[in-house]
């Protein structure tokens, strides 16, 4: 496994150099996101090693539940391409903006400061033209595959299974035991 993670880095750092600045200059969203997920699936590749040999092997199965995660999402967006991939990118905002209310709600009950108005509004109005450009569909916990899989709300399990990649579900489930505080997860 080091061996196969240590080769993957190298190439990855390969790939990089090579493709990477041109990416970036040419807005190719899809070679940048691809180079942001395969750093990724290394940096869980090495935390699932450093728990297997720490003799963490439940731990271990639970960071393959996010290695798997992040294969799926690369192979998705490698068959639908750039557009899928800006809208995976542009994603990110909706995901701070749902953050930053949450955090607005608790940060008093946790001693915090809270967000600034001037900061919140801008996330909101990110937000809001997001909407305005992808509409309202893109708002979900998956929309930006919403377009690519013509469906309102789409599930991981809907990506999954456009990227063919389903079939390892029921191992996804699995290890979902170790990761949620769900009555298997103490039983298994």
């Amino acid at each position: 496994l080091e061996m196969l993670l240590v080769g993957s880095v190298e190439l990855g750092g390969e790939f990089a150099q090579r493709f990477g600045a041109t990416a970036f200059q040419e807005d190719d969203h899809l070679v940048l996101v691809l180079m942001g997920l395969h750093a990724r699936a290394c940096q869980v590749g090495f935390e699932i090693l450093t728990l297997l040999e720490g003799g963490y092997a439940d731990g271990a199965h639970a960071r393959w539940r996010t290695l798997y995660e992040i294969a799926v999402v690369a192979s998705f967006l490698g068959q639908h391409g750039n557009e899928a991939a800006e809208r995976y990118c542009l994603h990110e905002a909706i995901e701070s903006y749902r953050a930053a209310c949450q955090y607005r709600e608790y940060s008093g009950a946790l001693g915090l400061g809270p967000v600034h108005d001037a900061e919140f509004e801008e996330l909101k109005s990110v937000r809001e033209s997001l909407i305005d450009r992808f509409g309202s569909d893109f708002v979900g916990n998956y929309g930006w595959a919403s377009e690519a899989l013509n469906k309102k709300n789409p599930t991981f399990a809907d990506i999954a299974r456009d990227a063919d990649l389903d079939r390892l579900l029921p191992y996804y489930r699995l290890a979902s035991h170790n990761v949620h505080a769900n009555p298997k997860g103490i039983t298994v």
